[in-house]
């Protein structure tokens, strides 16, 4: 397989999911806006979406270990434990991708309905819809 191939299947495997995932949560929160108050909707939405970006910060601890390279590493450590130390970021950051992609979702569906309820109206009223 070519470099092209490679990286289109990469990237598709990030796209794909955050599709899908996207369209299920903003399907839930529109049946949830319909059945309860806006504001109790969007405060716990919110909440959800705040608790999962701090649970990915500390989890990956702030993302401070990421481009960290054993040679950056102090020198009176074992090469094993700078191993360890680079493989260990590697791995955080591969096991929160699903995270991650769940909060880029949350993020568009709040995209996604603040477009509807701010920018829609102001260009329908500008056009005279």
């Amino acid at each position: 397989m070519s470099k092209n191939t490679t990286k289109f299947k990469n990237i598709l495997k990030l796209v794909l999911p955050t599709i899908i995932i996207t369209a299920v949560i903003f399907i839930i929160y529109r049946i949830l806006l319909n059945n309860f108050r806006f504001d109790a909707v969007l405060t716990v939405y919110m909440a959800i979406t705040t608790a999962l970006l701090v649970i990915c910060l500390v989890y990956n601890r702030g993302f401070s270990r990421r481009g960290v390279t054993e040679e950056m590493l102090p020198p009176e450590w074992s090469e094993e434990k700078k191993r360890d130390f680079v493989d260990s970021a590697k791995q955080r950051i591969d096991r929160s991708k699903w995270l991650l992609i769940i909060i880029v979702s949350l993020f568009l569906v709040f995209v996604i309905d603040a477009i509807d309820i701010i920018i829609l109206p102001i260009i329908k009223g500008a056009l005279g819809l």
